[in-house]
């Protein structure tokens, strides 16, 4: 505390206590450092790292209920079927995959990239429409739109944002 008030002290005069000043300060962190145990200043301590010990391995997790469904309006969506809530991938895989089609995203606001963060959360109960999917008049929320004839045989693959499962689902019916 004593060569703090010093310090500041000598910060008040001309340049050449200044100078001082900056020697006395750089003086006191090269000798002043050290441990607190009453070894020598500036000595390294003799204690070796502790070793933490391993987390112990989670067990998997059930994979997520999700389930494809047509909404009145005829856009798609991807709808949480659990009873808890999940994490999903923002970009989803198609089976076959068009061509043209680009990434497929589960937005909720239309948007030329996805939004920050690689995962949607949805709360049980909770839906996404895929605004890039034609609806039954071929257009959609967000263009472009999918190339994707309405009567396709197509798989979407939903991902869990653990990576531990990925759920392959065919469209369902209109």
């Amino acid at each position: 505390m004593q060569v703090i008030a010093a310090w500041v002290k000598l910060c008040a005069m001309r340049e050449r206590s200044r100078q001082q000043a900056l020697w006395l300060a750089l003086f006191g962190l090269l000798w002043g450092c050290g441990s607190t145990d009453g070894d020598e200043p500036g000595a390294a301590s003799a204690t070796a790292p502790q070793e933490t010990p391993e987390a112990p391995v989670a067990a998997p997790s059930p994979p997520p209920e999700v389930r494809l469904a047509w909404l009145p309006d005829g856009q798609l969506s991807v709808e949480n079927a659990g009873d808890s809530a999940v994490s999903l991938e923002r970009v989803l895989g198609v089976r076959p995959e068009p061509s043209g089609l680009g990434p497929l995203t589960l937005e909720v606001e239309c948007r030329a990239a996805p939004s920050a963060g690689a995962c949607i959360s949805l709360v049980p109960g909770a839906s996404v429409a895929l605004g890039r999917w034609p609806d039954d008049h071929g257009t959609c929320r967000c263009p472009p739109c999918a190339a994707v004839e309405a009567d396709a045989e197509v798989s979407l693959v939903v991902r869990s944002c653990d990576a531990q499962h990925a759920l392959t689902q065919t469209l369902p019916p209109r």
